[in-house]
């Protein structure tokens, strides 16, 4: 079933366009993997499945105290364990770290190829049980695990480039929401209508894609609050 619009009876604009909403994880999984490849792992797999979201972070941090080459880092944490839990520096793991001058880029490029096996679902074998006295003994079970990439989050600006976003200080400078600086005090500021989704944006940077000159490709980005690059 495909989504075409979205009505809402108490708007004066009842339909909008299917583009000005965020897509379900599930059309985003459909869209790279297939629904051929997702059905076959997923379902007609004889393997148990365990899915295991994860929740990343990534920040610069200066390594010396007397001058500054600010590496960077991301670390990750499953992101279905309680608050808690997730706050404990133990659950947090670091996943990589990338040298001074590093591009945000390179440093996800480095990590795909292992991160989109485990995303897609690798065949694991998993030690089941407990070595407490008493209980069932552990067993060796080959099991597909997802631990898929559920949530990205950073401070300010690391997250808004890591989105292809301009900056806060733009004309139009929220990953969030096409809200131009002259209505970000405006409570009533459409934001349904006027929020950065992820299908409008991908539409956009096609649209910039297909002009003539390098000064209206730049122009229609930054229409929309987008920096030259898309984020990884």
């Amino acid at each position: 079933m495909e989504i075409w619009a979205i009505v809402n009876l108490s708007w004066p604009q009842r339909t909008r366009s299917s583009q000005h909403r965020h897509p379900l994880q599930s059309e985003l999984e459909l869209k790279v993997y297939g629904r051929s490849f997702l059905i076959d792992t997923l379902i007609n797999n004889p393997l148990p499945v365990v899915s295991i979201p994860m929740s990343y972070f990534s920040d610069g941090f200066g390594a010396w105290r007397n001058f500054y080459h600010s590496l960077f880092a991301i670390y990750h944490v499953m992101a279905n364990l309680p608050l808690y839990l997730c706050r404990k520096l133990h659950n947090n793991k670091l996943v990589t770290l990338g040298p001074f001058d590093a591009k945000f880029q390179d440093v996800i490029a480095a990590l795909a190829p292992a991160s989109l096996h485990l995303d897609a679902g690798l065949p694991i074998t998993l030690s089941i049980g407990s070595p407490v006295p008493g209980a069932p003994a552990a067993a060796d079970v080959q099991t597909v695990v997802c631990a898929y990439h559920h949530m990205h989050t950073s401070d300010l600006l690391q997250q808004n480039k890591s989105s292809g976003t301009l900056r806060q200080n733009a004309a139009v400078g929220c990953r969030s929401y096409l809200t131009p600086g002259s209505a970000r005090s405006d409570l009533e500021y459409n934001i349904c209508l006027n929020g950065s989704y992820e299908l409008l944006v991908d539409a956009v940077r096609l649209k910039a894609k297909t002009t003539t000159s390098k000064k209206q490709t730049k122009d229609t980005l930054i229409e929309f609050g987008l920096a030259d690059h898309p984020g990884p």
